[in-house]
């Protein structure tokens, strides 16, 4: 089984974090961890402090 790596780009602290409404993504990944271990599927969030600041840095950081 090949491993898989999955890079979360978010916009924003409310759309990558756990917040107190269970909205963030970190929370819908927290309950599918058991799943990706198996499929082994690494998975990270990079955060970014507004939607400008992420249009400038998306290209650089997907190509790394």
């Amino acid at each position: 089984m090949t491993k898989k790596n999955i890079l979360f780009l978010v916009e924003g602290m409310t759309e990558g974090l756990s917040t107190p409404r269970k909205k963030g993504l970190w929370n819908i990944l927290r309950v599918e961890q058991r799943w990706m271990r198996e499929k082994k599927i690494h998975h990270e969030i990079k955060r970014f402090n507004g939607k400008s600041i992420m249009q400038d840095k998306m290209k650089s950081r997907v190509e790394q």
